[in-house]
């Protein structure tokens, strides 16, 4: 019975970490978040930046729950200035997945580009794909106001020529996270109880 409490307390654990599952922030709360990511970045009496306006917008069809992140990524070509935009960007990945972890989100796919298809003339080449999964758009801007902190766009600037950015929310997945949690859950609970 010991083995059962300590699955299920993990069980309800990890639930409430993965969560996804809120309610919208107020307009106060996104304002908090805004300014802490501004004081952390040694901007807070400037006016909001491309970026800080960027996290205004998405925060404009907050819902409180989960959203996915597409990034569409061009790292640069060249080291200047004595800066590798490939170890600039393993030092980022190294310090944003714990931030990642650390807020209920984490990458759902990462890929590599492989060449083109449809390609209508004018359109970018990317050299990476990721999906990143937030559990809302409040942990988002709480992991921001961290990395602001840690300086990481320094790092990920460094490394990206350039980016595209667009939240999307699923409507099928082939990856339900709570799923699999409950049905390993159930497996290990009738494993104790037969063995």
């Amino acid at each position: 019975m010991f083995a059962i409490t300590i699955l299920l307390l993990l069980y309800i654990a990890f639930i409430f970490w993965y969560g996804g599952y809120g309610r919208p922030m107020t307009k106060r709360e996104m304002e908090t978040l805004i300014e802490k990511i501004k004081r952390n970045a040694g901007q807070e009496n400037n006016h909001d930046n491309e970026l800080i306006k960027d996290f205004r917008e998405l925060c404009k069809t907050d819902d409180g729950n989960e959203f996915f992140m597409v990034n569409l990524i061009r790292y640069k070509r060249e080291i200047l200035n004595g800066i590798d935009p490939m170890a600039e960007n393993e030092k980022y990945k190294k310090a944003i997945f714990p931030l990642l972890i650390k807020y209920g989100s984490h990458p759902i796919f990462m890929s590599s580009y492989m060449g083109r298809m449809i390609h209508p003339q004018g359109n970018d080449d990317w050299d990476e794909i990721a999906i990143i999964r937030y559990r809302s758009r409040k942990d988002m801007l709480k992991m921001a106001g961290d990395a602001a902190k840690l300086n990481l766009g320094k790092s990920k600037f460094a490394a990206i020529d350039k980016t595209q950015v667009f939240p999307v929310k699923a409507f099928i997945s082939a990856l339900p996270i709570r799923l699999i949690a409950t049905i390993l859950l159930l497996f290990s609970i009738v494993y104790i109880l037969f063995n």
